[in-house]
Order: C-alpha cells, then sequence, then structure tokens
C-alpha cells in the first residue's frame, strides 16, 4: 500500500554533469513515486544552477556544499567560516537567525515528511584534511535535528583516513532509520566503526534498473565519431585528473598505461576504440575530456585512426546505448562499467576509492577489476585479452546473473516506503 503525497526532500545530489551522478538521481526519483503515491520531490543540490533541473520540472534548493562555496572555488577559510555559521544557525536554532540563503534550505527540511540521501560515493576523505566531508555531513544533521526520518539509497562509503570521520559517520548513521550499502567494501567499514547490523543493509547500485536509449539514435552517434559498422569495437571511459582525490603519480602513470593498451587493442585485437565522456562537469578536474585527450596526444600515429573520440555530452540513457554495441569495454568511471554489465557487454574496470572493488566482490566478479593505484600494463592486457577470447561466455554469465541483481536493486525504495509507514503511524 503507498503512503499518499509525502514531501521528500533528496540530499546530497553532485552534479547533472556527471552520467552516473544523474542516472543514480534518475533511479531513486522514479523508485520513490513507484512505492510512494504522488510524493512531492524536492532535491538539495551541489550544483542547483544546473539547465537540468529547470527543463525537468524539478524542485531544487541550495545544498550546504553550494551555500559555503565549495562549488564556486571560495577560498578554505571563507568555506569553514561559512560552514560554521550555517552549522550553529541551523543546529542550535533551526534557522531563526540563519543568513537569508540558508531559509529555502532550512524550510525545506522542516516542511519534508521523509529525507533521503541519494544513491552514491559522498562520505569518503577528500582533501588532506577531510574538508569537505563536513558539509556533507551537516547535510544530514539538519535532518536529524528536523526530527525528520533519514534514509539512504544504495552508498559506498569511505575510505576514511581520519578517525574523526569515522566517529563522525558513525554518529549520523547511527540515527538513520536504514542505511544502504551498494558494495562488500563499505559494509565492511559500516560494521567496523560499529553500525549497528539491523540498520545496514546491502543492496545493488540502483544503476542497474536504468533504462538505455534508442539503440538507433547510438549507432548514428558512432558513426558521426567515426565508427565503422563492421569493425569490432572497444569501449573505454578515461579518468579525469580528479585534483586531491588520486595522487599524481598515481593518475599520470595510468594515462601512461592507457596508451599503452589502445595501441595494442588498435594493432593486436585489430579493434576500434571509443573513448566516452561520462562525466564533463562540473569542474575541469572532474571533466573527462582532458584525461581523453591526455590520451590522445600520447597515441603514435599508426593508432589514432582507429580510436574515436565521442566528444558531446550525452544523456546515462544515450551512453549506455551506446555502450552497448561495444564488444568489451574498459570503465574507470564506476557507472559507465554498471552501464556496460546492463547491456550484457563484458566489462575491465579499473578501480580508484574502494567503491568498484567493493562492487565487483558483492557481484563475485573481482577477477575483472584491477585498482588505479596499482595498475600494470602487463596485468590490465592479460585480463584484457582474457575477457576478449571469453567474450562469449562472459556475455551469457552476466545475462544469468543481471536479473537478480536488478530484482535486488529494487528493494531499497520498497522498504523505505514501509519503513517510513510503520514510522508514520
Amino acid at each position: 500500500m503507498k503512503t499518499t503525497q509525502p514531501s521528500i526532500l533528496i540530499i546530497n545530489v553532485h552534479s547533472t554533469l556527471n552520467a552516473g551522478d544523474l542516472s543514480l538521481l534518475e533511479a531513486t526519483i522514479q523508485q520513490l513515486k513507484l512505492t510512494f503515491e504522488s510524493p512531492r520531490i524536492i532535491v538539495s543540490a551541489n550544483y542547483p544552477e544546473e539547465p537540468y533541473y529547470q527543463e525537468n520540472e524539478i524542485k531544487v534548493v541550495l545544498s550546504p556544499w553550494w551555500l559555503c562555496g565549495v562549488s564556486k572555488n571560495w577560498s578554505i577559510f571563507k568555506q569553514i567560516t561559512l560552514w560554521l555559521l550555517g552549522s550553529i544557525t541551523s543546529l542550535r536554532f533551526k534557522g531563526r537567525l540563519a543568513p537569508q540563503s540558508w531559509q529555502r534550505l532550512l524550510k525545506a527540511y522542516s516542511e519534508a515528511n521523509l529525507v533521503v540521501g541519494v544513491s552514491g560515493n559522498q562520505f569518503y576523505s577528500g582533501g588532506r584534511y577531510g574538508w569537505p566531508l563536513p558539509l556533507t555531513i551537516l547535510s544530514v544533521q539538519i535532518a536529524h535535528h528536523f526530527a525528520k526520518p533519514f534514509y539512504t539509497m544504495p552508498q559506498s562509503i569511505g575510505p576514511l583516513r581520519h578517525d574523526w570521520e569515522r566517529k563522525w559517520i558513525k554518529s549520523i548513521y547511527q540515527k538513520a532509520r536504514i542505511v544502504f550499502v551498494r558494495d562488500q567494501e563499505s559494509l565492511n567499514l559500516a560494521q567496523s566503526i560499529g553500525l549497528s547490523t539491523d540498520k545496514i543493509i546491502y543492496s545493488p547500485d540502483p544503476a542497474f534498473l536504468f533504462q538505455s536509449g534508442s539503440s538507433t539514435e547510438a549507432t548514428r552517434i558512432l558513426q558521426r565519431w567515426g565508427g565503422h559498422p563492421n569493425k569490432p569495437a572497444i569501449g573505454i571511459t578515461i579518468l579525469a585528473n580528479m585534483g586531491r582525490s588520486l595522487k599524481p603519480g598515481h593518475i599520470n602513470h595510468y594515462y601512461k598505461t592507457m596508451v599503452a593498451i589502445i595501441e595494442k587493442m588498435t594493432m593486436i585485437l585489430k579493434a576500434q576504440v571509443f573513448i566516452f565522456l561520462q562525466v564533463t562537469g562540473p569542474s575541469e578536474i572532474e571533466n573527462d575530456r582532458t584525461g581523453a585527450y591526455t590520451v590522445l596526444q600520447q597515441l603514435n600515429s599508426h593508432t589514432v585512426d582507429s580510436v574515436h573520440i565521442v566528444d558531446e555530452r550525452l544523456s546515462p540513457q544515450l551512453l549506455k546505448a551506446c555502450y552497448g554495441k561495444m564488444d568489451l569495454f574498459i570503465a574507470t568511471r564506476l557507472h559507465s562499467g554498471i552501464f556496460a554489465l546492463g547491456m550484457g557487454v563484458p566489462t575491465i574496470f579499473i578501480g580508484y576509492l574502494t567503491k568498484t572493488r567493493g562492487m565487483m566482490k558483492s557481484l563475485d566478479l573481482e577477477d575483472w577489476m584491477i585498482q588505479i593505484d596499482e595498475i600494470d600494463a602487463e596485468q590490465l592486457w592479460n585480463k584484457i585479452t582474457t575477457a576478449w577470447i571469453e567474450r562469449g561466455e562472459r556475455t551469457a554469465r552476466l545475462a544469468q546473473q543481471l536479473p537478480e541483481v536488478c530484482q535486488g536493486a529494487k528493494y531499497p525504495a520498497v522498504c523505505i516506503a514501509q519503513d517510513y509507514q510503520n514510522h508514520d503511524r
């Protein structure tokens, strides 16, 4: 039985220019609409001015991330000052003394019937001292302060470098109604920091439920960027430099490795290679175009003609449809790999942070990945050639495994609705 017309605030939404983030937001909204009757959805976004929200008539409010200037690259001193001011006025006085810019956000919390954390990987150590993690934590603290039932859709947690981070995450999630995690590494971390096992539930990433776009349109896109319909195709996503999230030595070695791998795929496997832009913003350090062209510029002249950068911003639906045209996929962006798997395409993952390794463990596909800080050209090439030889068997394995994964991905929204109904009574 559906709960009628609740107001649901979805928090910690990053950017719609990240196709993975956007697919998770859309999947979250879709699943909540299936389990609640006529819910009123409000989104608290780190980049609320992106056109997507207005184009899709989604009500959006500013997140603490935006209000404290992280999205606008204000100085760290100014960000921390605004965070302290926002925290004190929001948590001590429920917004009565808060700056005008915070009032709309706090009103959204006050009027919400429940607060839901969007699926993703928001709670991990960022900069040298863990900033801006406290801003993401604040978004949950406000929900607790207004005594709102708080849930999360399937998330990754970590890595966490500092003890204070672990204690703070335990504090905010111990007060949650239910926390869904999407990978084994996060489940292990949640248990290690002392979260109650009855609050932490594993469920697959909601992006497995995401529908692909037009196959015909995908074919036109690939041909527009130089693709040949009768030649084997391998798709790749190449990571941007990611600023402080990755060490410069690791990212530079990764780029050199990708150059060597692409040259081998074109020369030995005789394949055309498509480089896709899974993420095109919101900042340059997140824009995969920089990584793609860094690699392209280092390729030898004989390889370049067989490499096609699909240099346009595509919807998650069309990206997934394009990935479905590939014979093999090499994914550094997690959700590009999830899209490819969902289309039955054998995929090798290059993991960063801990979310990829954790997800592949949960799917019992850990042999299909390598960690970016452990990347070795020979080892990666061996994984690729094995997958190339076994692609028929791997496609069959995915066809057998994915229906159960997709069914599991539907569970969180149903569970949230049932728990909220019981709580509401």
